[in-house]
C-alpha cells in the first residue's frame, strides 16, 4: 500500500520494533555501532502484526460467521497457515497469534457483528472498552 517499513531490534525494549520509513524526517546518522545477533522470523512477525503495529503477541480464538468474504480477509491478514475449525454450518473459528494493538481492534470492527472474540477473556473486556470509548464520543 505504498508504505515502507524498517524492522529493527530495540535494546531498550528487548524486542523488535517496526518503523514507517516513509514518515521519517530529521534523520541523523550516528557513529555508535551495536552488534547483537538475534533470530528473527520475518514471515511470522509480519503475520502477527495488524498494519505493522507492535503490541504484546498472544494467542486469540475468534469465531466468524461462515462467509467466503470473511475467510479471504482472514487469509489476507494472517496467511494461509492457520487452522480453520468448523463450529457448525453457520460459524467457524480460528486460533491465531496476534499483536494486541488498537489496529487489531479496528480490524475486528470491520466485520461488525460477524466476528466474536472467544478467548482470552481479558481481551473481550479490552475490546468492549475500545468500542465503548468510541461510543462515548457520540
Amino acid at each position: 500500500n505504498q508504505k515502507y517499513y524498517c524492522i529493527m531490534y530495540s535494546i531498550q525494549d528487548d524486542d523488535f520494533r517496526t518503523y514507517r520509513v516513509d514518515k521519517m524526517d530529521n534523520i541523523k546518522i550516528i557513529d555508535t555501532k551495536v552488534y547483537i545477533k538475534k533470530v528473527f522470523d520475518y514471515k511470522k512477525y509480519q503475520l502477527e502484526q495488524v498494519q505493522m503495529f507492535n503490541g504484546e503477541t498472544i494467542g486469540v480464538t475468534l469465531q466468524f460467521k461462515n462467509d467466503p468474504i470473511l475467510s479471504n480477509a482472514i487469509f489476507d491478514q494472517f496467511g494461509y497457515d492457520i487452522l480453520v475449525i468448523e463450529v457448525n454450518e453457520d460459524f467457524f473459528k480460528i486460533n491465531i497469534k496476534v499483536a494486541i494493538a488498537p489496529t487489531f481492534f479496528s480490524w475486528l470492527v470491520l466485520f461488525n457483528d460477524k466476528v466474536t472474540i472467544i478467548k482470552p477473556a481479558f481481551l473481550i473486556e479490552d475490546y468492549k472498552n475500545y468500542i465503548n470509548k468510541i461510543l462515548l464520543k457520540y
